[in-house]
């Protein structure tokens, strides 16, 4: 897989008939893709019979005897995760006998002897960048992309448990395969494997590189090269969720910039804008999990989820604590002073619960003033983003009709070739199709039924000019080829039927006649070019044979010839064949 870092884009390999090679017990079957350390295959292993995919190391990494051995340690940790939302990784197997059937996958795979490669389980389906482009701009319905996110979040979860973090979660690592019953089940691929080897890259490079992560998805602790733990995951996560639903990864702009300096300075100060198409809930879930402190984030990425669907998340023991310590400052600060007068005691308590009383008011009415202040602020943000989505709708609608009246108007234009309808059928056909197509278009109820009405329509539309501009380029090869076959009509009725040039010239005939056929049968499929040059030279055919026909005739039967003609026509007939 070849992977864009800010969509994702996958590039499939296409499929490979019969081995590719082999490595050891390992029979390589086909491409699978092709990543940023090279490319994957799926391979057989002929001792388990069980299908793999494996993969190389790059040269930097498994040439260096350090560099390996930590990727090595990783793998031990990585090994042990079995998680039914994680394509495990099996081995890191060292080639002994390699053989491959062609300089191209040697090329691409780059396993050799003693080269150590990647073994994991093979995961069928599409990647999490592929699989979202099924839907309209690539914008996945917010309850199939929680479904999606939440299966993301358990393997992730699970792995935080052991000790291992993932450090470059973001599409084109996840796999999502369809089951029978549409249900779409999410792996995660390369848990901690893909970063370290992008460490030890980095460490051996001099360039300033990401030594972890892949930029979209990196958390500011990434950034700035700070200890990343879970919340860099779910970080991740919540980048990747936001891609799912809004189509673009936050900051999508500044990352098309290729400064990387503007990406560290945006991710680790700027607040990401929130999609306004999520319901509030979302939002604020979306804004925790994409908090700059790692600390300000949920405790786990289940947290999150939970959060997303609009389910309470318990605070957990740190807020208990929070409040003992306040406690104990409030009765360290305030003292308890021992009073020998019952009197004084009680005036001190008094005191103190009075003022406890007014603060605690006066807290109450500041909450009060920050719950009117965020519901308002919310309440301005619906209705901007409502009047938004409003004036989009209307624009939509009129772009709609503006491609409905371009269509109307080329259907008009088409309206003429009905009338002379050879070799046209199937491109009239084709345009009454679309224009069906738009004039079925109902009244959008939704904005984002209104988008799709006007996808709709922009494609019918493109279809109608496309066969409206075929028709009239080639109006004028269909009457030219129309021309050349009144003329040999016209020809085949005159000198070549009086001479019989089928018999006395039949070799000319019968080339013009093939010739004719051949130009009758590319009018037939609307080849109008190719038949009017064919039909130009059956005419100059036939015209040799007629020619020849009555020079034959002339000069051969003379006296029955004769008996046909006045003196004249005789004469005349006589000096044109000499």
């Amino acid at each position: 897989m070849t992977y864009n870092t800010i969509n994702n884009d996958v590039t499939m390999a296409g499929e490979a008939k019969g081995s590719l090679g082999r490595i050891d017990k390992y029979e390589l079957r086909r491409e699978l893709g092709e990543g940023g350390f090279g490319a994957v295959y799926l391979a057989h292993d002929t001792v388990a019979e069980v299908d793999v995919a494996v993969k190389g190391l790059p040269p930097e990494v498994k040439h260096n005897a350090a560099e390996l051995e930590s990727i090595r340690k990783n793998f031990a940790l990585v090994k042990r995760l079995r998680h039914p939302n994680i394509v495990a990784v099996t081995d890191l197997h060292q080639a002994v006998a390699v053989s491959y059937t062609s300089k191209d996958v040697e090329s691409k795979l780059r396993v050799f002897e003693r080269d150590t490669m990647v073994v994991m389980d093979y995961a069928p389906g599409v990647t999490l960048a592929h699989w979202r482009r099924q839907f309209p701009g690539g914008k996945v319905p917010p309850g199939k992309a929680i479904a999606v996110v939440r299966q993301v979040a358990s393997a992730l979860d699970y792995a935080h448990s052991r000790k291992v973090l993932h450090r470059d979660v973001k599409p084109a690592n996840v796999m999502v395969e369809t089951t029978e019953n549409g249900t779409a089940v999410a792996r995660v691929l390369d848990f901690g494997l893909a970063a370290e080897i992008r460490s030890s890259m980095g460490r051996l490079s001099r360039e300033i590189r990401d030594t972890s992560g892949t930029r979209p998805y990196m958390a500011p602790e990434q950034w700035k090269g700070d200890r990343q733990g879970p919340a860099t995951d779910q970080y991740a996560l919540a980048a990747m969720f936001y891609e799912l639903v809004a189509g673009e990864v936050p900051f999508a702009s500044v990352f098309d910039c290729g400064d990387a300096a503007v990406m560290r300075l945006a991710v680790t100060t700027d607040a990401p804008k929130m999609p306004p198409s999520l319901p509030r809930n979302m939002r604020k879930a979306l804004a925790v999990a994409l908090a700059k402190k790692p600390e300000d984030r949920f405790a786990s990425c289940g947290d999150f989820v939970a959060a997303l669907e609009g389910r309470t998340i318990p605070r957990g023991s740190g807020w208990a604590v929070l409040a003992a310590a306040a406690l104990l400052a409030a009765i360290a600060g305030g003292g308890w002073i021992y009073r020998q007068h019952e009197e004084v005691r009680q005036r001190e308590e008094a005191r103190r619960n009075e003022e406890a009383r007014m603060a605690h008011e006066a807290a109450e009415a500041e909450k009060r003033k920050s719950r009117e202040e965020a519901s308002a602020a919310n309440k301005r943000q619906d209705e901007a983003a409502a009047g938004e989505r409003a004036a989009e709708f209307v624009r939509m609608k009129t772009r709609i009709n503006i491609k409905k009246s371009n269509a109307k108007q080329r259907m008009d234009a088409i309206a003429e070739f009905r009338t002379d309808p050879e070799g046209l059928a199937k491109r009239i056909s084709s345009a009454d199709s679309q224009w069906q197509t738009i004039a079925a278009l109902a009244e959008p109820l939704t904005l984002e039924e209104a988008k799709a009405a006007f996808e709709i329509a922009s494609e019918a539309e493109s279809q109608i000019a496309s066969d409206l501009d075929w028709l009239q380029k080639n109006k004028a090869g269909r009457d030219a080829a129309k021309s050349a076959r009144a003329s040999i009509s016209t020809l085949l009725n005159g000198d070549a039927a009086t001479f019989k040039a089928e018999k006395y010239a039949s070799d000319a005939y019968q080339n013009g006649k093939s010739l004719l056929e051949e130009g009758e049968a590319a009018f037939a499929k609307g080849d109008f070019a190719e038949a009017g040059r064919l039909m130009e030279q059956a005419h100059a055919k036939f015209a040799n044979a007629a020619k020849g026909a009555k020079a034959f005739f002339v000069k051969t039967t003379l006296g029955s010839a004769q008996e046909y003609f006045s003196a004249s026509q005789w004469q005349s007939c006589i000096a044109e064949c000499d």
